[in-house]
């Protein structure tokens, strides 16, 4: 246990990291370039998004199927998927070159930019299909420590390199600088992958490479699918309420979404453990505590990293943001919504592992609906940014409950034991929740120059509101119960803990 601990804090550590440097370029890049020159960059960093399409999903296959067999010690298959799925990177590297050779034959340029630089950010593409191997291969391998090496250098290579090369030659040098930093990328993560994860030796064996993509290619459509229900929100915002409504939407989601690195940390270090429980057929007990109780770890202290942000939240939008003020009360919703967002992770581990990915991809599906339905019906009627909020916390609410419950079918849950967990999942929110709703609506003021004076009110009330939480949670029995599994978890006092 101390060691997934120890790969929770490396994940965590270069998230942070990452994310802080992201940033900070985010900022840099406009000032250096212009307007135009930052639009068309925008849309050449659209190839190197997409050109992982190329590879029909595979790497999804070394994460979830390497430590499935590690599992049930069968080193051999395990193997034999690496360099299957290795082989499918070369042909979607090479895939992706062809149409690069394309251009030169070719007027075909539907993003309208310098067909020069188009070309450039098909080799970045490539290139990164490598990178991303070697990167995810440190993840089936359980090996965080160099994973989250990959994740810094590249914060660091990208910034530096881009940086420097816009400010000598604008777009040109920052594509360039790309296609530099990649190949950095790619050369460091390999070297370091052949050294730690051992050789590799590319098998083409058309039927090896056919079952990583049967295996490997529904997962990456749930993933997608996940990607593109979390934009709907601003779809309905840009086409209903018009940028400036959006914009204040966009940072406040922003905002909120700056507390949910410490799950997308746990989710990532538990998704290839749980693989490999799985293969080792460990005590389906046990591998319900792995999967359960880091839900109750985030049930618990998600509510509190809420209650710190929506602290400093009317500091942050007086002295930094003033101009997105308008969208605080969206913030202040989406910030209550996320907890569904912070607890599902793990249960979408499990389903994907335990092959589930069509009932996962209907759930999307079902959220989906519910987001824009409701979205639209509340802007009809006049709630605005707001009413997209509430919206879009509500389908969270209704995908993480049908997660959990499909979950929970798969371990043998009774339907009483299956809405009774569930429940329970969910009171930390509302045990929290109410006071803080209640509070919210106390303070709220459509006078943007008294925000400030009320901090005072907002900070004594969530105090004590944190106060009477923390005194539930540890003297009610069910939530004492959770803190004495979580701290046994921790110490390794169980099987879930060793395998």
């Amino acid at each position: 246990m101390n060691k997934t601990l120890s790969n929770i804090t490396y994940v965590l550590s270069a998230t942070v990291f990452a994310k802080l440097v992201g940033f900070v370029s985010s900022f840099i890049l406009p000032k250096l370039l212009s307007p135009e020159n930052y639009g068309a960059w925008a849309l050449l960093l659209i190839i190197p998004t997409y050109t992982p399409i190329a590879v029909l999903g595979t790497v999804e296959t070394l994460v979830r199927q390497y430590p499935y067999y590690k599992g049930q010690a069968e080193i051999n298959r395990a193997r034999a998927v690496e360099n299957s799925v290795f082989a499918s990177i070369i042909l979607g590297a090479g895939f992706i070159l062809l149409c690069n050779g394309l251009t030169f034959i070719t007027d075909l340029n539907p993003l309208n930019v310098s067909i020069q630089q188009v070309r450039v950010m098909l080799l970045v593409g490539s290139t990164s299909l490598f990178s991303a191997f070697f990167y995810h291969r440190f993840a089936a391998h359980q090996n965080f420590r160099n994973y989250s090496m990959v994740d810094t250098f590249r914060a660091v290579a990208t910034i530096i390199l881009l940086t420097l090369f816009c400010w000598l030659w604008g777009l040109t040098g920052g594509v360039i600088a790309l296609l530099i930093a990649e190949l950095s990328i790619c050369l460091f993560s390999g070297l370091i992958s052949f050294r730690s994860c051992g050789p590799l030796e590319a098998d083409f064996d058309t039927r090896k490479i056919w079952e990583a993509i049967r295996i490997g290619f529904p997962i990456t459509i749930v993933w997608w699918s996940l990607s593109f229900s979390s934009s709907l929100d601003r779809l309905v915002s840009g086409s209903m309420l018009g940028k400036a409504a959006t914009g204040h939407y966009a940072l406040a989601l922003n905002i909120v979404y700056s507390i949910i690195l410490l799950p997308q940390a746990i989710n990532r270090v538990f998704y290839p453990k749980i693989n490999e429980g799985l293969g080792k057929n460990v005590a389906p007990k046990a591998l319900a505590e792995f999967v359960i109780i880091p839900i109750k770890v985030m049930s618990l202290t998600t509510p509190v990293l809420i209650a710190a942000v929506m602290l400093v939240l009317p500091v942050a939008y007086d002295l930094i943001f003033r101009d997105y003020l308008p969208g605080i009360d969206s913030a202040r919703i989406l910030l209550i919504g996320l907890f569904f967002s912070s607890i599902i992770g793990n249960g979408v581990n499990y389903l994907v592992a335990k092959g589930k990915q069509s009932v996962l991809f209907f759930y999307v599906v079902v959220a989906c609906l519910v987001n824009v339905c409701g979205a639209i019906m509340l802007v009809k009627t006049g709630l605005g940014i707001e009413g997209i909020a509430f919206s879009t916390s509500f389908a969270g609410a209704v995908l993480c409950a049908l997660i959990w419950l499909a979950v929970m079918r798969e371990m043998n849950y009774t339907p009483s034991e299956q809405v009774g967990s569930l429940i329970s999942f969910f009171s930390p929110l509302f045990i929290f929740g109410g006071p803080l709703v209640a509070i919210m609506l106390a303070v709220r003021t459509n006078d943007h120059a008294a925000l400030v004076p009320q901090h005072p009110v907002l900070a004594l009330s969530l105090a004590v509101s944190l106060l009477i939480y923390f005194l539930i949670i540890l003297t009610l029995p069910p939530y004492k119960g959770w803190v004495r599994e979580i701290v046994g978890f921790v110490r390794g006092g169980n099987k879930a803990g060793s395998f």
